[in-house]
């Protein structure tokens, strides 16, 4: 799915811009407006002219009081039905370079429980969108710790056996 790959080409600029110190993010916000603008910049071409592709930031319409994720791509569609989620972006970070991994994966469980709540009673059968749940450590200047980096490479393929996409970082390529 194109969306798969524009949304992990974005996240890859991110982690270029922080380690080339032209990124520095303070808060969670920092890091969803600087993963949009990476998003518009690697836009694919076949969606950079197709009016109907949208992202935004903090969808609202998943029918839970107040929540919001933090980005979505959309599927405009015809008139008076609802535009129709492809991706959901959720982000959370640390300050630090050296959260445990079973740490972030509490962190990240009841949002990713909440999605697929929200998902399986509001689009059933359908195509559903697709759950992105990213994690950034403010505090890995040089890139997050091997250690680390091994232990979430797990978490990732964890994930991905309940068709979550999951992003770390920042990592060293």
């Amino acid at each position: 799915m194109p969306y798969k790959k524009w949304i992990r080409e974005a996240w890859q600029k991110l982690e270029q811009d922080f380690l080339s110190g032209d990124f520095k993010p303070e808060n969670e916000f920092d890091i969803q407006a600087h993963l949009y603008h990476c998003m518009l910049e690697t836009k694919p071409e076949r969606y950079k002219k197709d009016k109907n592709i949208i992202l935004t930031t903090e969808y609202s319409r998943l029918g839970i009081d107040r929540r919001k994720v933090d980005l979505a791509i959309l599927r405009k569609r015809e008139r008076n039905k609802e535009d129709m989620p492809r991706l959901l972006i959720e982000i959370k970070e640390t300050k630090t370079d050296n959260l445990n991994p079973k740490q972030v994966t509490k962190r990240i469980r009841k949002d990713i429980d909440k999605l697929k709540d929200v998902i399986s009673n509001r689009w059933g059968h359908k195509q559903k969108p697709v759950i992105v749940i990213t994690f950034f450590y403010r505090g890995a200047k040089e890139g997050i710790h091997r250690e680390i980096k091994k232990e979430l490479k797990e978490v990732a393929k964890r994930f991905k056996e309940e068709s979550i996409i999951f992003l770390y970082g920042p990592k060293k390529t």
